[in-house]
């Protein structure tokens, strides 16, 4: 994707860019301290932005990777999931500051009848950061099942590579 196809969104502080055919919506009870915003993007993509306080984020996990591992758990464990093979895990340093890339396949649980319940695999994306300047930490993350996974990637990729978490 060219730059000249992108565009900055910028709110309290932080942006990304994304595609100009791009709908960016706020869900209405984020604050500067926590929120979500969801990028709908042509392709019939969402990918995810959150953000929330770093002392809270803590309290639980001491470091970025921490909180992705957790995050990934409870993503399993919410739709009553496992694991198919490995996740793909990256520790690395994100504007200075420690973050961690994963990529990760799951088969889902889908439907709340015991008849009725089939499992669907599904890729997750996600890029978890911890901001020190900012005192917040960061997730972008999507999900897409396999067969468009990798159109996913290619999609998911310029937003969380462009995240300026803190504007100096």
């Amino acid at each position: 994707m060219k730059d000249s196809d992108c565009e900055l969104v910028a709110l309290y502080g932080f942006s990304a860019e994304c595609p100009k055919n791009t709908r960016v919506e706020l869900d209405p009870k984020s604050t500067r301290k926590k929120g979500n915003l969801v990028f709908h993007l042509e392709e019939g993509f969402k990918v995810f932005l959150s953000w929330g306080s770093l002392g809270e984020a803590k309290k639980h996990y001491a470091t970025a990777a921490e909180q992705a591992s957790g995050s990934l758990q409870r993503s399993i464990k919410s739709a009553r999931g496992k694991l198919d093979g490995a996740a793909e895990t990256r520790n690395l340093k994100f504007r200075d500051h420690d973050a961690v890339y994963t990529h990760a396949r799951m088969l889902m649980e889908q439907g709340g009848l015991p008849f009725f319940t089939r499992r669907v695999t599904q890729d997750a994306y996600a890029l978890h950061v911890h901001c020190h300047d900012s005192e917040r930490y960061y997730v972008v993350y999507a999900f897409a099942r396999p067969e468009v996974s990798d159109e996913l990637a290619r999609a998911f990729e310029p937003i969380m590579s462009s995240l300026k978490c803190h504007s100096s």
